[in-house]
Parts: structure tokens; sequence; C-alpha cells
């Protein structure tokens, strides 16, 4: 079993709000977060939200799995406050959406949380290859900081979207505007990983023709090996050949996932 992580700065962006981080320890946790552009320091904002994330799976260990997604956000976002106060910035660095991934021994599977939108892309042992896409409809997503000031909860809920997950054969309504969980059974399951919305930014930087998604998911996953860096290894490939084509992605790209041998 073996995690990776990966992120890189969109061409449109002055500066990387995004992250990515991995742990190959304990639960083998995987890690990403994209910082909203409309609010100031979320380059940081979205680093402390991902280590927060890191330190509270780290600190509850297998337990974790008797927690509800809302608990474990709540720790979460309570953590990253600290932080942010001891550093005096804004509450709203923290406007970022947040993926995580980890395993758990004791059901042998793999737990991921969506908090906002994103994407979790995973192929079994079978070969077959799925992802789900999760896109609000009026591009506003969730974030954990909205529990921190009640304007932001209200504003949230005053649009009156809709979360929408897109599969390769399918596309629905989330239950949840807030936070998705889903669990992956290891037994069948051969490698997952998740990433921010920069995903589905991927463009033709002279006519701004969106790639194609298999054409962008067959470089984004064709892994070689699975050994060390081997997320690192494959998304610089990817780029390397995308570029090559005139394909960059406009925004923000993160990704982090696990591997299991």
């Amino acid at each position: 079993m073996n995690t990776d992580s990966f992120f890189r700065k969109g061409y449109s962006h002055q500066i990387c709000e995004d992250y990515a981080l991995n742990e190959n320890q304990n639960l083998f946790t995987f890690i990403v977060s994209d910082g909203c552009s409309n609010s100031e320091h979320t380059d940081i904002g979205s680093r402390l939200l991902s280590w927060s994330a890191k330190e509270v799976i780290s600190s509850v260990g297998e337990e974790i799995i008797n927690l509800s997604p809302s608990r474990i956000g709540n720790m979460i976002i309570d953590k990253a406050f600290i932080s942010v106060k001891n550093l005096n910035i804004p509450a709203r660095s923290l406007d970022a959406t947040l993926l995580l991934g980890f395993y758990n021994k004791n059901d042998n599977k793999v737990h991921v949380l969506i908090f906002g939108d994103g994407a979790i892309f995973f192929k079994n042992k079978n070969e077959d290859f799925d992802y789900k896409i999760f896109e609000y409809s009026k591009n506003y997503p969730f974030y954990l900081s909205y529990l921190l000031y009640s304007d932001g909860l209200d504003k949230f809920n005053e649009k009156e979207q809709k979360k929408i997950i897109k599969t390769k054969n399918s596309e629905k309504e989330c239950d949840s505007l807030y936070v998705s969980k889903y669990s992956f059974d290891v037994e069948c399951l051969e490698w997952l990983f998740i990433s921010t919305d920069g995903v589905e930014s991927v463009f033709n930087i002279k006519d701004f023709d969106k790639i194609e998604e298999d054409k962008l998911y067959n470089e984004l996953t064709s892994f070689k090996n699975y050994n060390g860096e081997f997320i690192k290894r494959r998304m610089k490939r990817a780029f390397k050949n995308l570029n090559k084509e005139d394909f960059d992605s406009e925004d923000d790209f993160s990704i982090a996932g696990i591997n299991i041998q």
C-alpha cells in the first residue's frame, strides 16, 4: 500500500491556491484542498486546512470510522481556526474545499470525504475504471469555513442549488450539499485518487477548447508502476505530454491517492 500527492499552479493564476499532501503511516492518508480565489490568503488556508485534516485523522486513529462526517469536519475546521488565529490571518482564508481519504484496517476499506466539489477516480482489480465528479449547479461550493461565520453559511444556503454527481454512465443529484462520504472495499480496489475541480479545467491554450475527457483521464491514470512517488511521476509526464499538444490546466490542479499493493 502506498500514497502520494501532487499539486501545480493553473496558467491563469498568479499563485497556487490548491494544496495536496499524503502520509504513508498510520491510516495511509491523502488529502487535497482548493482555496477560493475571491477570498484572501487561501493559499495559506488550503494548506492549514489540509494539515489540520491530517492531524485530526492521525490523532483519532482507527476509531475515526465511528465518527460522523460532520463531526470530523467540525474537528478539522476548529483546529484550522486555531492556526489562523495564532497567525492573525482572517478566518475567510479557510474558504476552501477539502477532500480527504484514508485506509482503515478495522474494516479494510478506503474512506473518502468530500467537503465541497472535486472528484474521485478509481480502478477496480477487474480493470474497471470509473469516477465521481462533484459539481454545484450554481458553482458555489460548500466550505467548512462557513461553520465559522453565520453569514457565509446563510449565503450558501440562499443559493438554493443542487450538488450533482457525474460518473461514466450516469448523473444524479447528491443527497447532501455539505459533505459526501464513500467507502471502497480494499479487496476489490487497485488504486484510488481524489482531485480538486482543476481536473475539469484543462483547455487548449490556443483555441480554448476543452480537452476530451477520455484523453485527459487516460493521461492522468496511465501509471507505469506504483513505487514511491507514483502520482508525481505520472502527473509530471501527463502534463508534459498535454503541453506538447497545447493543453494545460487553467485552474490550479491538485491530486492525491492510494495504490493497493
